[in-house]
């Protein structure tokens, strides 16, 4: 485990903790940061990234997940489940917190001066077809 310092003292910061992995200051390219959790013959590890909660009336803490930008081409955001050979693959679920009113869930695309982006939402073939919903679940 590693564990930034802790604050006693009202008002103050506890210690953070970065992960960074090297620059490249001429052509070549910067080193990757790879967090992976072990494989089993029974269940593989999981990896949780969670901030943290808001002890008070102050607000929880944020996840952000940020490619890189570039002057040519941005990095990319993946988010895929695992496959399986014999069961079900696993499942991607966006979900808002619970509240006295929840929050939103947003799809964006930015502004471009050329050409703008898509929102595709595309199934898999199968026996069975998808199933889409707008509006509240019963």
């Amino acid at each position: 485990m590693i564990q930034g310092s802790n604050s006693f003292a009202n008002g103050g910061m506890a210690g953070a903790i970065t992960f960074m992995g090297g620059a490249s200051l001429y052509d070549g390219n910067a080193g990757d940061i790879e967090i992976i959790a072990s494989s089993s013959g029974m269940n593989g590890g999981a990896v949780m990234l969670k901030a943290g909660t808001s002890l008070s009336d102050g607000k929880g803490g944020d996840v952000s997940i940020i490619s890189g930008g570039s002057a040519t081409d941005g990095g990319n955001v993946y988010m895929s489940a695992g496959d399986s050979i014999t069961g079900n693959s696993g499942n991607v679920s966006i979900i808002t917190g619970s509240g006295v009113s929840s929050g939103n869930i947003e799809l964006q695309i930015s502004p471009a001066a050329k050409v703008g982006g898509n929102i595709a939402l595309i199934s898999g073939s199968a026996e069975k077809k998808w199933f889409y919903s707008i509006g509240s679940r019963v």
